[in-house]
């Protein structure tokens, strides 16, 4: 989903424990991303993030990379920074 959005026009992007598919290099970035990313995710590495925000990092838009403890699951204290961005990518 994560490299999908990268090539459209739009507002923002928010990737939960995202990770680069295989091809995917340097892509257009038309909006700013949010990550999220727990250090304990048993079903994608930490590393993933990691190099998932090198690979974004090839654009002029901001690329938020949010750590958290935890694993897979985003943790409801965090939902307030994905409203907050939204409030900005729609204001």
């Amino acid at each position: 989903a994560i490299d999908s959005g990268c090539d459209l026009p739009l507002a923002g992007n928010i990737g939960c424990s995202g990770y680069p598919h295989p091809g995917l290099v340097g892509p257009i970035v038309w909006a700013p991303f949010l990550l999220f990313f727990g250090k304990q995710d048993q079903g994608v590495p930490f590393f993933s993030s990691e190099e998932m925000l090198r690979r974004l990092n090839t654009s002029d838009k901001d690329i938020d990379l949010i750590e958290f403890v935890g694993g897979h699951e985003i943790p409801p204290n965090l939902m307030p920074l994905m409203g907050k961005s939204l409030e900005t990518w729609f204001s």
